[in-house]
């Protein structure tokens, strides 16, 4: 019972909420906003466990209890001391489970999933509405390295809108790892409707044990890694969430952060229909700019085109006035205020 509980509360504590604006509870308790909803989420989990037999201690059954959920998100009062017993409960379903292993990636591995946390997919196409230039045909902005044109009067046609791009994607040269791709050859290796992919004729669990499957996030092995497949794609991808450290932010494991920050997952998760590339509560714009669940590393595939149209932005401004910095979605640290705004962080101390 006891590693029962400990699964259903880490479960909770690391699974996106829908009254949370589909945060975990990890990442709403960073902002003000976030809290609010924390609590009328837990005001909601003790009206009802009031109501049921042996209720009142402050969560629903297998959910987390809410004093103690609290503390461990850092904005209620507590200790270790205090806690002891709760804090053994959900370290149980990872202390206990004696075929978990450490992961032991090669070098060029670790590197791979580097340029992966980094990556953001950018269509192979002139980025002037309507024309029709892509591939060959294009050359990349030899500034950010994340915009397309067929030739030096479109980019000429585009640099007023695109100029405020471009400083900002320059200025995260260092990090950021643009993608480009084709369409049409997107669709060719990934077709729409091929979500979950079949499973080959040895069930996954084999091939996975037998060394034959690769993360497709990071290329590791079975050999460095348990390897599992993603529920919404059927995928190999690295097994490791259990190493993760709470509140590290971390993204250095695959299905952890394949899970928590892409559309595929979330459109398995909330049981939309059809394929997730196309599909609009999934692929909606945040910001004005690109939708960065859509398009970064830990997506197999980018979603479809449409979603991405020519022009559209990729990075988007500071609401604090006067200011012009500009944020890239899921790679600039941003804070959200009460009041609805986004802000940057030279803006949010």
């Amino acid at each position: 019972m006891k590693k029962f509980k400990g699964e259903q509360w880490n479960r909770w504590m690391f699974d996106s909420i829908p009254m949370l604006d589909n945060q975990t509870p990890l990442e709403a308790a960073q902002t003000p906003q976030g809290k609010r909803k924390l609590e009328e989420l837990f005001a909601l989990y003790d009206e009802r466990s009031s109501g049921m037999e042996g209720g009142g201690g402050g969560g629903m059954n297998c959910n987390i209890p809410t004093r103690y959920a609290r503390w461990k998100l850092g904005f209620g009062p507590g200790s270790e001391v205090e806690f002891a017993e709760e804090e053994e409960i959900f370290n149980h379903a990872i202390m206990n489970d004696d075929e978990m292993r450490t992961t032991q990636r090669k070098q060029r591995h670790t590197k791979k999933l580097e340029k992966k946390k980094a990556a953001i997919w950018i269509p192979r196409r002139c980025e002037v509405p309507g024309c029709s230039k892509r591939g060959e045909d294009v050359k990349v902005c030899s500034k950010c390295q994340c915009a397309y044109y067929c030739g030096r009067e479109h980019q000429a046609e585009d640099w007023k809108r695109h100029k405020l791009d471009c400083k900002a994607l320059k200025k995260a040269s260092d990090y950021l790892q643009p993608r480009s791709f084709l369409p049409s050859r997107e669709l060719e290796k990934y077709p729409i409707g091929c979500f979950p992919v079949p499973s080959s004729t040895n069930s996954t669990e084999v091939k996975a044990k037998a060394g034959g499957a690769k993360c497709f996030v990071c290329h590791s092995s079975s050999l460095e890694v348990d390897i599992t497949y993603t529920e919404c794609c059927n995928l190999p991808v690295c097994d490791n969430s259990h190493e993760y450290q709470m509140m590290s932010y971390s993204r250095d494991f695959c299905q952890r952060s394949h899970d928590r920050y892409t559309s595929c997952a979330s459109h398995c998760q909330e049981e939309h229909k059809g394929d997730w590339r196309d599909c609009v509560e999934c692929n909606n714009e945040r910001d004005g700019a690109r939708p960065f669940y859509s398009t970064n590393g830990f997506c197999a595939t980018p979603c479809l085109e449409k979603f991405l149209p020519q022009g559209s932005m990729i990075t988007f401004g500071c609401d604090s006035e006067g200011c012009k910095n500009r944020m890239i979605p899921g790679h600039s640290g941003v804070c959200y205020n009460p009041d609805g705004t986004t802000v940057c962080n030279s803006c949010s101390d």
